[in-house]
């Protein structure tokens, strides 16, 4: 009897721990101006943008941390959001830039951007599901015309 107690609460402790995840954006610096398409201005030196993309048929409520470089928290208090199915948002995480010449879409002020400052981490994790429900990237256009992106690696639920 024993022996069937200690492996349904395994298998239950396997089954919660599958139905969430996480994606980590190691490094951001969202310091450029906004209302300038997405390009960065003598005001700054890089426009951060993160996607993260709904790959389900159904809605995900995603969370997003903030962190500095130093590791201080910069969540706001209200931090959760929803991503429609099968939908995909791209936020600029340090600022609002969805106004006239802005460069996010209207979905966009649905997501938190971090509560002070303009460069640092972010971590978004969603409960339900697989680890592969939502797959995002980020990308950093620099002031000088240059680009890069990456996509985001997956983390512990």
């Amino acid at each position: 009897m024993r022996i069937f107690v200690v492996v349904g609460v395994l298998a239950v402790l396997g089954v919660s721990a599958a139905f969430a995840g996480s994606l980590f954006v190691p490094w951001f610096l969202d310091d450029g101006s906004t209302g300038t398409q997405g390009i960065p201005t003598a005001a700054g030196t890089s426009c951060a943008f993160i996607t993260i993309t709904n790959t389900t048929g159904a809605p995900v409520s995603c969370s997003v941390f903030y962190r500095t470089p130093d590791g201080s928290d910069v969540t706001p208090a209200s931090n959760t959001f929803t991503l429609n199915a099968y939908s995909a948002v791209s936020w600029r995480p340090a600022v609002e830039d969805s106004g006239a010449g802005g460069s996010e879409g209207p979905a966009s002020v649905l997501v938190p951007n971090m509560a002070s400052g303009d460069k640092g981490s972010a971590r978004i994790v969603w409960a339900g599901g697989t680890a592969k429900d939502v797959q995002g990237r980020v990308a950093q256009i620099l002031v000088n015309g240059n680009a890069l992106a990456y996509l985001l690696p997956e983390g512990p639920p």
